[in-house]
């Protein structure tokens, strides 16, 4: 986390060192938990869980689920959809 979270950090330029603190303290425990507690109560069973538009998205990358799903959401998709 610290060296992908400084790498992001340097790249966007912001100082990356808050967000760390925050992650390793009490606040980003309880943020965690409570992130936990939130999703087992809608029944989300695994990580990570996407909605899209209400409906649980499939993300088996093998068949390139996640992006089907995605532009089906659509009425008029974008061109990357059309591929």
């Amino acid at each position: 986390m610290a060296t992908n979270c400084t790498h992001c950090g340097t790249i966007l330029k912001i100082d990356s060192a808050p967000i760390k603190a925050c992650a390793k303290g009490d606040l980003g425990a309880n943020l965690l938990y409570a992130a936990g507690q939130a999703s087992k109560q809608v029944g989300f069973d695994e990580v990570p869980y996407v909605l899209i538009n209400g409906n649980k998205c499939e993300l088996d990358n093998a068949n390139n689920a996640f992006m089907k799903s995605v532009c089906a959401a659509f009425r008029n998709p974008p061109p990357p959809c059309n591929t």
